[in-house]
This record gives C-alpha cells, sequence and structure tokens, in this order.
C-alpha cells in the first residue's frame, strides 16, 4: 500500500482558507507535484510576505530551475535565503532589504525580462515588491 493517498489527504485537509474554504490543489501541467489554480496564485494579498511564501508561490516553480543550487545562471540563487542577499555575476546586489529599486531580481521581473519565456504576472511582481520593501523577511520554511 502506497502511503501518498493519505499523507495527500492529510496535508490537503490542513490548507484551509478562512475566507473561502479548502485551498484546492491542481495537478501541474508537466505532472511534477501540485499548484494552486488561477484564481487563488493571483491572490497574494492574502498571503504573509516572506521568502518562504515567494520562495514557495513564485520562486520554486518559476526561477529555481536556473537560479538554485544545481544551477546559479548570472549568479544568481533563490533556493536558498541567505544567496539572495549576494551580489549576482554583473556585481549588482539579488536582493536588498527594504529597496526593490536597488534589487536586480526585482528589476529583472519588473522589466518582464525574467523568467524568459514566461515574465511573471503583474500581481506575482506586486508579491515580490511587496516582500522586499517589508524588509525581505525569511519566514517559516
Amino acid at each position: 500500500m502506497s502511503w501518498f493517498p493519505i499523507l495527500f489527504l492529510i496535508f490537503t485537509s490542513s490548507c484551509i482558507n478562512p475566507v473561502k474554504g479548502p485551498l484546492q490543489f491542481r495537478l501541474k501541467s508537466d505532472g511534477e507535484g501540485f499548484s494552486l489554480p488561477d484564481s487563488e496564485a493571483s491572490d497574494y494579498s492574502k498571503f504573509e510576505a516572506t521568502y518562504a511564501n515567494v520562495k514557495k508561490l513564485i520562486f520554486q516553480d518559476k526561477c529555481i530551475r536556473c537560479h538554485g543550487n544545481e544551477r546559479q545562471k548570472l549568479g544568481v540563487n533563490l533556493e536558498e535565503y541567505n544567496k539572495v542577499f549576494d551580489f549576482s555575476d554583473f556585481f549588482q546586489p539579488i536582493v536588498v532589504k527594504g529597496d526593490p529599486e536597488a534589487s536586480g531580481a526585482y528589476l529583472e521581473v519588473a522589466k518582464g525580462r525574467m523568467p524568459p519565456k514566461n515574465p511573471l504576472s503583474e500581481a506575482e511582481v506586486l508579491f515580490i515588491e511587496r516582500w522586499i520593501k517589508e524588509g525581505a523577511i525569511e519566514g517559516n520554511l
């Protein structure tokens, strides 16, 4: 017997949105895990602006493939909290606490250059901006 269905039920039953009830997850198109439906994913105002949430909701699916522990294109690693404050290969800080306009990662997504094939939505960019403006805190991973 596989434990996956049991663990999945336990996990999903603990994901309750107090406004809309249980969160509804969907299988990602590539078959690699689950994501929130568009209606849930586009409303980031209900999430605390922490690295843990930015990573889980945005970086994990859209950034870490090229900017993670295994691969750091342009010297950018978004997979670990302490690495987001390093400098990129262009000698620009990746994230500057409290200052999105000085943060290379924010500037790239705000200008629609990252990710190159599928730029982030306005809601995703605003969530990253809010996280940086509020001090780029880590949160609970």
